[in-house]
């Protein structure tokens, strides 16, 4: 608050490198409702002295508590002051008697101290002996609704659901396990409890979406979290959350509140159980904490840095100047993960993190750099370059992923060139085609655009088209991670059966798909209107038993749409997806060093501006290189 005075450059002596300082915390012996911090430096590589670290949110500074001090007074975050009092007042809460808490072990006065401290920070979680996560105190809510009328939550309610929804896990985990058609239900006796009200109201307690606490869950030998007086561990935890997903929690809890939960268990999982050799990259991190809250947005790469484990992006960020900016930090990342993976991919994640820009005008930074300064919903697989770099479960980092890579510029290295300015890209590739038609998305705001390719276009079998158009709709991939080969059989007989009528799956993705088909019955692929085209197959007789194998076709079409990738056909009579921006006329090229084809716009200079990934049929392992020369490749200055 400004009126606190806050006097660090008289209360901090300045450390030496390699040295932390540590804290002990007790009542003021002359003023019970004062605290006395007590003060000892040490180095950090001796490990010798036990400590607690204090994981928790800084809240806004108008919040801010003065806690006055030998030598003068400080101003802390008004939920460190509660995370103190809890470790002065409750005994069980207290594991040793020396604490580490960032905002009074680094002197926030000195820029140039804290950026060295931070640069500690992973091993100052690592070596700690263990490590408090601080949700804050009790709370209590109430609120009215039309549906409910008046209903309340209590924060201590809410942890002790938790606790017992670990308990339950193992009881879970047996009845989804002998369940006939796999499918996770809630137990009826859970089904309408009210204790769903009071676990929400703690797990939408901000810490849980702080990208700095993300790496102090994950770090510590042990972490225990405490909301109030009530606490869990954090295996208590990682087990709770997979009972609520058992639970199926979207028809419980708001996705927003449960996921972060989720997400941590996830992450934690790849860091402590991945296979030998598999690295948890940066770009993968950032992707999945998309909705973490920072005040500074370059956090967005900083925050993670201590569960990244790709050396490769740990040397890169190493290398980053921060003090030129956000978007000059974010341009200087794109251009050193080129160089040092010999990749284009990160390039397809601008159409991800867009800044928020409406429009490509609206836009910043140039349309080929990711904007990670705005916050977007967390998706384990945003994109097909993120084929082999997502946090996707740690069964699923098998080999067969290896085997199925999308390749469409096959093993080329990029040839590239970044303007002085930071300003353009210049790459080397093919230009392949350009988009006609392209289908609706769910909702109104992505309509469709009817090809121009007339009726007699078209020289295919009906059954090779709906073949194309089932391939392209799922990118020739049978579950959501992009591991597994598409049942293609399978999943026309599906497509077919929805479409008519014959299949009425309850499911939302099954609603959906019925949804997409009514939007799209006039959209017309090599020719023909896709109810025709359905009309026509399915006059070939009875419907053929769909076989239970695998992922539901509807289920991997909702991910793709969540992806944000929509049908589309070209003007050389290609089918494909089109990323969700994409607009007729927008060239498809396949750029050297990148793993699938790109949308881009051509400006009236010349250049380019980035779209987006696409998938295109025919041209995801390397076959442009059959269709053309190396003498043939395309320059695009990307804008």
């Amino acid at each position: 608050m400004a009126g606190f005075p806050n006097h660090g450059h008289r209360i901090y002596q300045t450390l030496k490198p390699n040295t932390i300082r540590l804290i002990r915390v007790s009542r003021n012996s002359s003023n019970s409702d004062t605290l006395s911090i007590t003060w000892k430096v040490v180095d950090l590589s001796h490990k010798g002295i036990p400590y607690t670290t204090i994981s928790y949110t800084w809240g806004v500074k108008e919040d801010d508590v003065p806690l006055p001090l030998e030598g003068g007074c400080l101003s802390i975050p008004r939920n460190a002051y509660s995370a103190l009092e809890l470790l002065c007042d409750h005994a069980p809460a207290r594991q040793t008697k020396w604490l580490w808490m960032d905002c009074l072990c680094i002197n926030q006065s000195d820029d140039e101290e804290k950026a060295e401290q931070i640069a500690m920070m992973k091993e100052i979680f690592e070596l700690s002996t263990c490590s408090i996560g601080w949700l804050g105190p009790r709370m209590e809510s109430s609120s009215l609704t039309p549906e409910n009328g008046q209903t309340s939550a209590d924060s201590d309610s809410g942890m002790d659901f938790l606790l017992e929804l670990a308990r339950r896990r193992p009881d879970l985990e047996r009845a989804y396990n002998q369940s006939n058609d796999g499918r996770r239900e809630t137990p009826r006796e859970l089904e309408n409890d009210s204790r769903w009200k009071d676990l929400e109201l703690v797990l939408r307690l901000p810490w849980w979406r702080r990208v700095w606490t993300l790496q102090e869950f994950i770090l510590p030998k042990t972490v225990t979290l405490w909301c109030g007086l009530r606490h869990i561990s954090r295996e208590g935890l990682c087990h709770a959350a997979y009972a609520i997903w058992l639970c199926k929690p979207n028809r419980l809890l708001d996705f927003e509140s449960w996921q972060p939960i989720w997400g941590r268990r996830r992450v934690l999982q790849h860091f402590t159980k991945k296979p030998s050799g598999a690295a948890s990259s940066l770009l993968a991190l950032m992707a999945y904490t998309g909705d973490s809250g920072v005040k500074d947005p370059v956090d967005r790469i900083n925050g993670v840095m201590g569960v990244v484990t790709d050396e490769r992006d740990l040397g890169l960020v190493r290398k980053l100047d921060y003090c030129v900016g956000t978007g000059a930090t974010f341009t200087s990342l794109v251009k050193g993960w080129v160089k040092t993976h010999k990749s284009l991919d990160i390039i397809c994640y601008a159409s991800v993190f867009t800044g928020g820009a409406k429009t490509y005008e609206q836009r910043t930074l140039p349309s080929w750099v990711p904007d990670w300064s705005v916050p977007t919903r967390p998706f384990v697989v945003p994109l097909m370059v993120s084929q082999n770099d997502n946090l996707g479960p740690v069964w699923s980092l098998t080999s067969a992923r290896r085997r199925l890579e999308f390749a469409a510029s096959g093993d080329s290295r990029p040839r590239y060139n970044f303007s002085g300015d930071g300003l353009r890209l210049s790459c080397t590739g093919f230009l392949v085609d350009h988009v006609d038609g392209l289908a609706a998305l769910r909702g109104p705001n992505y309509p469709m655009t009817q090809s121009t390719l007339g009726s007699d276009q078209s020289t295919t079998a009906t059954s090779k088209i709906l073949e194309i158009i089932t391939r392209c709709l799922v990118v020739d991939r049978g579950d959501r991670y992009l591991n597994k080969p598409a049942l293609i059989d399978n999943y026309k007989e599906e497509f077919l059966q929805t479409a008519l009528g014959e299949q009425t799956g309850t499911d939302k993705s099954d609603k959906d798909f019925r949804a997409w088909i009514r939007q799209n019955r006039d959209f017309r692929i090599k020719g023909l209107r896709l109810e025709d085209l359905c009309r026509t197959l399915g006059a070939r007789g009875p419907a053929v038993k769909v076989r239970n194998k695998g992922e539901k076709f509807t289920t991997i079409l909702s991910d793709r749409h969540n992806m944000g990738l929509r049908l589309m056909t070209t003007v050389k009579g290609n089918v494909g997806m089109g990323c969700r921006d994409a607009r007729t006329g927008d060239a498809i090229c396949i750029l050297l060093g990148c793993n699938v084809p790109v949308l881009v716009r051509p400006q009236s200079n010349g250049t380019y501006q980035l779209v987006g990934e696409c998938y295109l049929e025919g041209y995801m392992s390397g076959e442009v290189f059959a269709e053309a020369k190396d003498s043939e490749t395309d320059d695009f200055v990307l804008v």
